[in-house]
């Protein structure tokens, strides 16, 4: 069988791949156990098609129906990106190999050992290699999408649909002290789900030509209504960031209309900053902002995540060059975080995640994995910026992947939503080199 056969099937099986993700959005189960749901169903959904590749790439092998050569032809590095990220999982590797840790190859609270994340960078890496992407692919996402907000509406409504019995939405930090929605759980790891998807939705409504286009309003308004709804500030900077980024090449600005847009845009952030300084407000995001620009900065600020960035900030030197292996903060026996909820009262948080994406891989991976994931950010970002412009793939893609990334500086890798990040970044890899949605 030729290379070019081998690829094709392999197209095909990573087409499967990407609608069964798309169901993993909507598998879930009653809030208390969901988490070990999505746990089981990752390892079968995307540990099961990085498997299946490698296998038939094997077993090929052992009968002789390709050669070495073969394999080290399809699956070699073809992009910048792809290279950045083999390196991220090459040191996170070393990483795990060195930790004095047994759970690094599973993970121990977040379930985002070793083992995990090679499965994130190898459905990337595979997904880059072999996707073909066809329009259908973003109407059936809109339609699952537009499912998870139908049953975040129903819940917003008092209906405690996946709610443990007696309990729903409204009962977040009274009955149990955290808020969760849809067919994710947590409201954060939604809030990280809506900032890659609603750019998707938008970027195509604006760029596209056909008129079913369109029909992807439903799933961007309720996209855009939960997130409104929950209010997660990393979900909005999220979008906030979106906007910002996006709109230039969205409406094809000359250099003169960027620099208007531009001047606008931070004409009305400092307006924004100038009535936080001068407004005084108690308590919320915006008195603790109030507070931040008169100097007057407490570490409970940010529902603790001061205190967490400088806590995991200062047992980084301790392990710098290969941290202390994938997910074992806990073991670091950081003090817990304590913060009293005027309703809940009392909430004491173990730090088992930094809160901060690129801090949490800084200790758990060391400096060599982190610049890795950096230098691979940073690309995203300038072939974002370099072709957006050119290209509308480009340009939704990198969108999406922009929107999580904000996110990401301020939440945590989640087996819930991380698979979707991973996925997205393959489809930017592959078509930012110039290929076209069919």
């Amino acid at each position: 069988m030729l290379k070019k056969d081998y690829q094709r099937i392999f197209s095909y099986i990573t087409s499967g791949f990407v609608v069964l993700l798309m169901t993993f959005l909507l598998i879930c189960s009653e809030y208390g156990t969901i988490f070990a749901t999505k746990v089981t169903f990752f390892y079968i959904i995307c540990g099961g098609y990085v498997a299946l590749i490698l296998l038939l790439c094997l077993e090929s092998l052992l009968v002789g129906m390709i050669k070495p050569r073969d394999v080290l032809k399809i699956f070699a590095p073809s992009s910048l990106l792809q290279i950045f990220m083999l390196f991220y999982l090459g040191f996170t590797l070393i990483s795990a190999f060195l930790s004095e840790y047994p759970t690094v190859w599973t993970g121990l609270e977040r379930k985002e050992g070793f083992g995990t994340i090679a499965i994130y960078v190898l459905c990337f890496y595979f997904v880059a290699r072999f996707i073909r992407a066809q329009k259908w692919m973003i109407y059936f996402f809109g339609a699952f999408v537009t499912i998870f907000g139908v049953i975040s509406v129903i819940q917003f409504c008092g209906i405690s649909f996946l709610y443990p019995k007696g309990m729903n939405y409204y009962d977040a930090y009274t009955k149990y002290s955290s808020a969760h929605i849809g067919t994710l759980g947590n409201v954060d790891f939604a809030a990280a789900f809506l900032a890659l998807a609603i750019p998707i939705f938008l970027v195509y409504i604006v760029k596209a030509e056909e008129k079913q286009r369109f029909y992807l309003l439903v799933p961007l308004l309720l996209s855009l209504g939960v997130m409104l709804k929950i209010w997660v500030l990393s979900g909005i900077i999220g979008i906030l960031a979106i906007f910002a980024v996006t709109i230039p090449p969205a409406f094809s600005f000359k250099r003169k209309g960027i620099i208007i847009y531009w001047s606008v845009f931070v004409f009305f952030m400092l307006i924004g900053l100038a009535t936080i300084y001068f407004v005084r407000l108690d308590g919320g995001l915006f008195g603790e902002l109030h507070n931040i620009l008169h100097g007057n900065i407490s570490e409970s600020f940010g529902t603790g995540r001061l205190y967490i960035w400088h806590q995991v900030l200062s047992r980084i030197p301790d392990n710098l060059f290969f941290g202390t292996g994938p997910d074992t903060m806990l073991y670091a026996n950081i003090e817990p975080f304590y913060r009293t909820d005027p309703v809940y009262g009392g909430i004491i948080a173990l730090i088992e995640s930094a809160h901060n994406e690129y801090l949490n891989i800084l200790f758990h991976q060391g400096i060599f994995a982190f610049l890795s994931y950096v230098c691979a950010v940073m690309t995203v970002v300038i072939q974002f910026f370099k072709n957006a412009s050119k290209s509308r793939e480009v340009l939704i893609l990198g969108a999406a992947l922009i929107g999580y990334l904000v996110c990401a500086f301020f939440g945590i890798s989640t087996l819930a939503t991380a698979p979707f990040f991973w996925v997205c970044l393959g489809f930017f890899d592959k078509y930012s080199n110039k290929e076209k949605i069919k």
